[in-house]
This record gives C-alpha cells, structure tokens and sequence, in this order.
C-alpha cells in the first residue's frame, strides 16, 4: 500500500498502474478513515492486478463504498490493451495523471494540490526534476529545453498538463522514462521598487533623458499606499514559479531594446507600460512559455504587483505594435 501521507520523493520514482490508481483515484480521506475498508480496497487491487478479477467484481460492499472502482479498472485494461502496455510498466506519476485526464477519471484535488507544492517548493530552492523519455534514432534520453537550467526534459506540471507534440502524444505511453534532477540553480531575488519621482536607467543604448521623457508620456494611475501585497503574499498565494516567471520575463523584456516595458514608474512600482494588463499578458505569453503555462486570472494580480498600467482604455496589443511604439518614442526625442 502507498502511504497517501505526501512524501518528499514521491514524484521523483516510477510507479505502477496499481499504485497511480489507488493515489489518484480513490479517496484520500476514505481511505484513511476507514480501515477497515482501506485494507479490502487494498487486497481487491493487488488480486485485480494480479489477475484475480472476480473477487472485486463479486464484491458487494465494495460495490456500494466505490461503486466506480471496477469501471475505471475495467476502462483502464481497455486502454492499456489496445496500446499493447503491460501491467508492470512503470512511468513517471505525471505521466499516469495525464492518461487518467484522457480517460476522464475523476483524479483526486489532493494529487494534484501535493504535485504543485512539490514543484513549487523545489524550484524556490533552486531543484528541478525533469523528465525525459527515450529515442531510438538519437539513442537517448531527451526533452525539450527547459530555460531556468538550460538541460533538457520536461517538469511535472508540463508532463501532466502541458501541450505536447502530437507525435509524442500518440506514442507516450509506449515510451521510456526517467527523470533526473538538477540543483544549485540560484532563483531570481526581488526586484526592490523604484522610490517616487526616480526613474532607474537600464543597461541599454536608451539614456535616463529619454526614458523620463517616455514615462512622462504615459498617463498613470495614482498609487494607493498599502492596498498592493507584499511579494512574500503574492507567492505564497499564487506560487514561487508562477512569480518567478513573470518577474523573469519582465526583467527580460526591459533587456530587449525593443520593448513595451521600461524599468522605472511614478507609483514605486518596478516596471510601466502603455498597455493594457490583459494586452501586456497576451504578449508575455506569446513569448515567453514559462509564462504561458499560467491562466490569465493569476497572471493579471501577479502582473499588478510589478507594472503600472495606463488610466482610461489603454491600447491594445493590435492596436499599439511594437513598431509604433518605437515611432512614438522617436517623435518624444524628437519634439524636446
């Protein structure tokens, strides 16, 4: 039996179809309550994957505690069969999560609560366990470039919900996985905000003339004193990747001499822009994946934190390119 208390190196092992379905599938609160039923529930999967079918299918009290538990089994060997996979296959826990969304199991909120905060918790220290499957043509293990270390593989939250090629999506299941683990990564500090009336130069070819003269151009909104989060609120409710990776795209942004973003606001915020939140999400997620990954709800308050937007209906991205924005910063040179 798996102990269901959540572990430190749960997800960093390979596990059976036998120990994804009790962790995923049945409930955690059941199983811990009743013990009774947890040690019956245990001997019908060890006998189903065994073999044994009948003692579950002929199990009445089961029947009535969980009485989906035979179909998703029976679904499960379907699936398996047509993919010609075998009980004893071993994959990463992500891996069995994202078969089981495919199959439409109901998957337990704590699996993927505990699969979140693993990973979270993991790349504030600096961790990162990536996972690769193998190619028979390169003969070796591979993934896609992952940008904080630079090596190659997927996360857990990629591997379970992520996009994948369709290619790869055909064949995951009958693929070999690892996963290995990368430490020492030193994780982004805070950026400390910008006092009032002070405008921070960036390391770039644009002078402290011309990046007051643009700021002065963008109508702002007003600050109000202690109504925004501190950053240790803002990551502990909306997670360290998720603040991490917009605070990394947008010291990025301000790195690219052709941006919408510029260091420096009039509200002690890090960062203005001269579009609108939703226009400035749509381009953070269009270039930067680590970004893309978060729904628009959670980027927008983390986005809030960092950037003072314009008053008004702002420009969207369709109607402010970058091109004349550029144009716009040329005719301010141009007119002091």
């Amino acid at each position: 039996m798996i102990n269901l208390k959540m572990q430190s190196d749960l997800w960093e092992t390979m596990w059976s179809a036998r120990q994804a379905v009790q962790y995923f599938l049945l409930d955690d609160k059941q199983m811990r309550e009743d013990g009774v039923l947890a040690r019956r529930i245990n001997s019908r999967l060890d006998s189903w994957f065994d073999g044994a079918k009948g003692a579950l299918l002929q199990d009445e009290v089961l029947r009535e505690e969980v009485p989906n538990l035979s179909h998703i089994l029976s679904r499960l060997d379907e699936h398996m069969l047509e993919r010609k996979l075998t009980r004893e296959l071993l994959f990463p826990p992500p891996l069995w999560m994202r078969l089981f969304k495919e199959l439409q199991f109901p998957i337990q909120a704590h699996a993927m609560n505990e699969l979140k905060l693993w990973q979270l918790r993991n790349e504030a220290k600096g961790r990162y366990f990536l996972y690769k499957y193998w190619n028979e043509k390169r003969q070796n293990y591979i993934g896609p470039k992952h940008e904080p270390t630079g090596k190659h593989g997927r996360t857990a939250l990629e591997l379970a919900n992520g996009d994948l090629p369709d290619k790869l999506t055909k064949m995951v299941l009958a693929l070999n996985w690892i996963v290995e683990a990368y430490a020492g990564f030193k994780v982004k500090t805070k950026i400390k905000p910008v006092p009032d009336g002070k405008v921070t130069p960036r390391k770039s070819k644009r002078n402290l003339q011309e990046v007051e003269a643009i700021q002065k151009a963008i109508a702002s909104k007003p600050s109000k004193p202690g109504k925004r989060r501190n950053i240790k609120a803002l990551r502990t409710q909306y997670g360290t990747g998720c603040v991490d990776a917009v605070e990394q795209a947008l010291e990025h942004c301000v790195e690219r001499r052709k941006s919408n973003v510029i260091k420096g606001s009039s509200d002690n915020r890090p960062y203005s822009t001269s579009l609108s939140p939703l226009a400035l999400i749509e381009h953070l997620q269009g270039r930067y994946r680590t970004v893309a990954r978060y729904a628009v709800s959670t980027l927008k308050p983390v986005l809030g934190h960092f950037v003072q937007t314009p008053r008004g209906r702002p420009p969207t991205l369709a109607e402010l390119s970058e091109r004349e924005f550029q144009a716009a910063k040329k005719s301010q040179r141009k007119s002091r």
